[in-house]
């Protein structure tokens, strides 16, 4: 590809903000959209973010994700919009890899990407916190979580990596095997995902965008894009391999990919169950360089958030 063709094809971030930490000191554990934007984060001490991703060795010298915290941990959930909106204090998390979404009403839900079942009742890996941070209700997700993206009405959507749609860490019969779930505010599962036939079954949940009004995602092994509207999901064959995807009518924009591709973007054009490609590039910061290999990137609806570090940046199909 010339550098001519990449450029007349890249899509341009513009800065969009900065995520300050709420105490002195506290360093980033992870954050992501919520459903009207905002970016949500957790923070914590630097002893304490250390807690929240503890392993356990095994005797072989294998390392195994520890679900729960050896101990209490102490956190901080920011939303900024792009400016800092509001800290709320949660003193006792026990959950393990966490992450977090808003909920209606102020309430946030915090979910740990892993979940132990030993014989009977599975490990409870996720929590809902009413605005002042008092936990009032915990239940189980499944094991396995990529993503976890919330809609405005409370709707609570999951999608899942390999282990957890095949099974690990004692589960046989895993929540996550369709790969991609819904649930609602108070944690029960209200939707389970069926392929089309065109699309093949969800092996791995890569990109995942989430709005009011429909659900995008894109998935190992086969890569297409998915549509899911009222319930009922429709597919277009890509066979592109994306960390995240962007949506605005007909177009779309798949983000990501291996090794170097990380910063690749690929734009499709859907007609009569098709997706075209009508081009490739890379996807760039303001002053023109590549993004990083360690930047996220998000969809949400149009837009496309990448966050690296805690510098926050966005760009718009609509307007591209």
């Amino acid at each position: 590809m010339s550098n001519e063709t990449e450029r007349d094809t890249s899509l341009v971030l513009r800065r969009h903000g900065r995520l300050a930490p709420p105490v002195e000191g506290d360093v980033l554990v992870s954050a992501d959209l919520g459903p009207q934007g905002t970016m949500v984060a957790l923070w914590a001490r630097p002893e304490d973010r250390e807690a929240l991703f503890g392993r356990t060795r095994g005797s072989g010298g294998a390392s195994f994700p520890d679900p729960r915290t050896a101990r209490p941990v102490e956190v901080r959930v920011a939303e900024y919009a792009p400016r800092m909106q509001r800290v709320v204090t949660l003193r006792e998390l026990r959950i393990g890899f966490p992450s977090v979404q808003p909920l209606p009403d102020g309430r946030l839900l915090v979910v740990g990407a892993r979940c132990r079942r030993r014989g009977g009742d599975p490990e409870h890996n996720a929590a809902v916190h009413d605005p002042d941070g008092t936990p009032v209700r915990t239940g189980v997700l499944g094991d396995g979580i990529e993503h976890v993206r919330t809609t405005t009405a409370g709707d609570v959507w999951v999608g899942y990596f390999d282990e957890g749609v095949f099974g690990n860490l004692g589960w046989d019969d895993p929540i996550g095997a369709p790969g991609l779930v819904r649930f609602d505010a108070d944690l029960r599962q209200t939707w389970r995902y069926e392929p089309p036939e065109e699309a093949g079954f969800i092996a791995d949940c890569y990109a995942l965008n989430v709005t009011d009004t429909e659900t995008w995602t894109c998935y190992y092994d086969a890569f297409p894009v998915v549509r899911i509207r009222d319930g009922r999901a429709e597919a277009w064959p890509a066979g592109v391999p994306a960390q995240a995807l962007a949506v605005h009518g007909d177009r779309v924009a798949l983000v990501g990919g291996y090794d170097t591709d990380h910063n690749r973007v690929v734009f499709l054009e859907r007609s009569a169950g098709k997706a075209a490609t009508t081009g490739t590039g890379r996807v760039r910061l303001p002053d023109g360089s590549p993004a990083p290999a360690q930047t996220r990137f998000t969809g949400h609806g149009a837009e496309l958030h990448a966050l690296c570090g805690t510098d926050w940046y966005r760009a718009d199909l609509e307007t591209r």
